[in-house]
């Protein structure tokens, strides 16, 4: 993942959602609170804001989509 693209805020909101800071989240998403935080802040960088429980529900097979900015994809249309 490229987190070089997300704000300061971002990153701070993603080490406060996660409990750890940036430099020890690996790239993968086998910690469900930093894929929980991702979506969340990728979600609402699309306007498109989500609630903890509404993530929490959420398929991790649904979450590629959501995170394909920060994997350097783009999105189906």
């Amino acid at each position: 993942m490229n987190f070089d693209n997300l704000t300061i805020g971002e990153v701070i909101t993603l080490e406060d959602m996660c409990g750890v800071s940036l430099s020890q989240i690996e790239d993968s998403k086998s910690d469900g609170r930093v894929l929980r935080a991702l979506v969340y802040i990728v979600a609402k960088r699309d306007g498109r804001e989500m609630s903890v429980a509404e993530i929490d529900a959420l398929p991790v097979s649904e979450t590629d989509e959501i995170l394909a900015p920060l994997m350097g994809e783009t999105r189906p249309m």
